[in-house]
């Protein structure tokens, strides 16, 4: 008799353990996906716009963003819970959730580029694809990557910009995650490159707590320092003097003298210039005439000293970057020692360029 009771609630431990089995593997949502169109977020005015359970294969429509924005969104193929929020002032996110049984307990924030106010949608695909629940925003505006009308006389749109949409946007996908999983992330990482790396950083520096990790690629950090000191000065380099501008079809040309004048200076002649520091080259050579199959004619004689000028202006920053311990450098072991170092916080450059992240 004692047998047969000890063997009845082994057989009672085992249903009730294939049970609860059972329930976590089938993923029993602690929400369903419709009833997260109430969510309120923790900014007041906050609201859900849409919230649908997209079905494998089905197609999205993307939001506030040119189609080119949104490559391969009919070929999902992973069903989700796809939520749409808006964020005073006007910062629209979304959160795409996989289904519970599929969720890998993580959530992932993917950055923008450059100044563009569009949805990620191809890193929200490639997030939720692996098991993350994933979070993208316009960060306030809608614009392409160096379009910043919108930031003209309005303060507040550069602050959203700079760093408010990003913390905003994973406080509310957290909140979101909670709610639809009964429990928060386990882990919670942000992806980003260019404009998404200064993303990264801006989280890191003010808001800390908001990711375990964060991956910040090629981060525009000295902001400034890039659109005034590169690209504007790119810009009026190239443009200043009409007659002088070089088009496409003499750079064939330029970039042939140039390699045979330094392309040797690293010690190997392999036909890529790879200490471009050492280069004194001057563009007199280009007015020689070329051969037919590298380009139709000389280069003019105002065409050739504008170039000139323009060479030693890229000369000169290179080798200042290399004084001041930037990021430009032709050596990959010399780069990423300063990248360490910059990681370190060793230096006056170091502490300098963590200070001058926008706004």
């Amino acid at each position: 008799m004692h047998t047969t009771g000890a063997l009845r609630l082994a057989l009672r431990s085992t249903i009730l353990a294939s049970g609860l089995n059972l329930l976590v593997h089938t993923g029993a949502a602690a929400a369903t996906c419709e009833s997260l169109i109430g969510f309120k977020g923790t900014v007041p005015g906050t609201t859900v716009s849409s919230a649908t359970l997209v079905a494998r294969g089905s197609k999205v429509v993307p939001i506030g963003a040119a189609r080119s924005n949104a490559p391969n969104l009919d070929a999902i193929d992973v069903p989700f819970c796809r939520v749409v929020v808006v964020i005073p002032r006007a910062i629209n996110v979304e959160v795409w959730l996989p289904l519970p049984d599929a969720w890998n307990a993580k959530l992932q924030g993917v950055g923008n580029g450059g100044m563009n106010g569009l949805i990620g949608y191809a890193a929200l695909s490639a997030g939720v694809k692996r098991g993350y629940a994933t979070v993208s925003s316009d960060l306030g505006h809608s614009s392409g990557s160096f379009d910043a009308r919108w930031a003209a006389a309005d303060p507040a749109a550069v602050v959203d910009w700079g760093h408010r949409a990003t913390h905003e946007m994973t406080v509310a996908a957290k909140a979101l995650v909670e709610v639809f999983y009964g429990k928060a992330p386990r882990l919670s990482y942000f992806t980003g490159c260019s404009g998404g790396g200064r993303q990264g950083l801006m989280e890191a520096q003010r808001y800390p707590d908001d990711y375990d990790g964060i991956v910040a690629g090629a981060p525009t950090s000295a902001f400034t320092r890039l659109v005034a000191g590169g690209r504007l000065w790119v810009t009026l380099a190239t443009l200043r003097v009409p007659d002088a501008y070089i088009p496409p079809v003499k750079v064939p040309l330029i970039a042939r003298a140039v390699i045979e004048a330094c392309d040797a200076n690293d010690g190997i002649r392999d036909g890529i210039l790879n200490e471009p520091r050492s280069c004194r080259f001057a563009c007199s050579w280009c007015q020689v005439c070329s051969t037919a199959e590298m380009d139709p004619g000389p280069m003019s004689s105002m065409r050739s000293a504008h170039w000139s000028d323009g060479w030693r202006g890229v000369s000169r920053r290179i080798r200042y970057s290399r004084r001041t311990k930037l990021s430009v450098s032709s050596t990959a072991p010399d780069r990423y020692a300063r990248t360490r170092r910059w990681r370190a916080g060793q230096g006056a450059e170091a502490r300098t360029q963590r200070q001058t992240l926008l706004v």
